[in-house]
């Protein structure tokens, strides 16, 4: 299974999971915490999908 096969997976998966703002969707600018851990994700174009956190991989994030 190649990396995108992976990710269209988890994408899928995650998507299962409710969330206040839930992961691969397009969100404006700026800094989101996640409510597990507290690690900061930066969007910094209007393009960025917001994704699992990379510390502790929880799909639950807060606007800061």
């Amino acid at each position: 299974m190649n990396y995108a096969q992976k990710s269209r997976i988890n994408l899928l998966l995650f998507s299962c999971i409710e969330r206040k703002e839930p992961i691969g969707s397009f969100y404006s600018k700026g800094t989101y915490i996640c409510k597990k851990c507290g690690q900061r994700v930066v969007l910094d174009d209007h393009t960025d999908t917001l994704p699992p956190c990379p510390k502790c991989y929880h799909t639950e994030y807060r606007k800061a």
